[in-house]
């Protein structure tokens, strides 16, 4: 059995609380049950938040092998040297703050209550529209950790249904599996893996197409495909800024035209997504920022995988190497998404954070 759950935030930060929470459980698309709560202030979660952010700066500043570019213009001032420490105690914190009272008797008891089969197939939707909560691990609350074939995805409380080509005489849409895959600034790192661990799981299940370092042109070129593209997955550097927005892809190499935003590709996105675009993957560092300028848009596509902060070349590869597998053998995409984070669990005592 599948169920939906909204857990809806609404206004609020956290240093002073949300104090209108919300979570639908919904079933085969109807609502079985409404809950409403609070949270707390927790400005200790944001104070060691913005700690662990210094701390993966510092680790891909001073180390080669990670999916972001430093701006030429930035400077560096950063002294956080236990990351392990810091994002130890950062999931304490986190932890604590969704233990609250109010919102553990009045929420996760009920749903608990509600859905008292653990394997049970739950996609939580986290409703916020302050981009700071998604970057949180969420994935340490208690209902999530129990309840082993859940997830939550970020999602904005405002959204609107993108116009898509109709299928013609009830014939699948010429996109239908095919995937462009884009293969950016690959400057010490080694996007190769992902390529062909692509080619590895979904080769023989899908027609693939790669484009390497493009220009800005090719890349809205291929956006305007004819026949469309159900899946776009992007591997190379990226960047975003501090509030994570204004994401930044860098798509090649050259001393100009090596980058592009959201605006100068959005309206190939939108005809790629009226023909078809189901699923963006960005596997690079900070691209949630990518994720959020699509909600300042307006563009609303029904799943985009994104990095919510720096990560090590070797973390990305594992990440996609599970994805793709469990694709392959026809996992739910949020069911994949779960059980590839879970395969970097071994390697959170060497690099924190890397399974969130």
């Amino acid at each position: 059995m599948s169920w939906t759950v909204i857990l809806a935030l609404g206004y609020g930060d956290l240093r002073n609380g949300f104090s209108h929470v919300t979570a639908e459980l919904k079933q085969q698309g109807k609502t079985v049950a409404k809950y409403q709560a609070s949270l707390p202030p927790a400005p200790e979660v944001e104070e060691l938040h913005r700690r662990w952010n210094n701390s993966c700066a510092a680790s891909q500043y001073n180390r080669s092998g990670f999916r972001i570019k430093i701006k030429p213009t930035g400077t560096t001032n950063i002294s956080e040297d236990k990351p392990y420490a810091i994002y130890q105690g950062l999931k304490q914190e986190m932890n604590k703050w969704l233990s609250a009272e109010e919102f553990y008797r009045k929420i996760e008891v009920e749903l608990r209550t509600e859905i008292s089969n653990r394997s049970e197939w739950i996609e939580i939707f986290l409703e916020c529209n302050n981009s700071l909560i998604w970057q949180l691990p969420w994935d340490v609350w208690k209902f999530r950790e129990d309840y082993r074939n859940s997830e939550i995805i970020g999602s904005s409380p405002e959204y609107k249904k993108m116009p898509q080509q109709a299928t013609i005489g009830g014939m699948p849409l010429p996109s239908r599996g095919r995937i462009l895959g884009i293969i950016g600034n690959s400057k010490g790192i080694d996007v190769g893996k992902d390529k062909k661990e692509l080619n590895k799981y979904l080769g023989n299940l899908c027609e693939l197409q790669f484009l390497e370092e493009p220009t800005p042109q090719q890349f809205r070129d291929e956006l305007f495909d004819e026949k469309g593209w159900q899946a776009l997955f992007y591997a190379g550097h990226s960047d975003s800024d501090t509030n994570a927005a204004n994401g930044l892809l860098y798509i090649n190499q050259q001393l100009q035209d090596n980058t592009v935003t959201l605006e100068d590709f959005k309206e190939g996105l939108k005809q790629a997504i009226f023909k078809g675009l189901q699923l963006l993957i960005f596997n690079s560092c900070s691209s949630l920022g990518i994720a959020a300028d699509l909600v300042t848009e307006g563009i609303s596509l029904p799943s985009v995988i994104v990095m919510r902060s720096p990560i090590p070349d070797f973390i990305a590869q594992e990440f996609v190497k599970s994805l793709f597998r469990y694709l392959a053998l026809k996992e739910p995409l949020f069911l994949a998404v779960r059980k590839a984070k879970d395969d970097l669990l071994r390697y959170e005592q060497q690099f924190p954070g890397a399974s969130s």
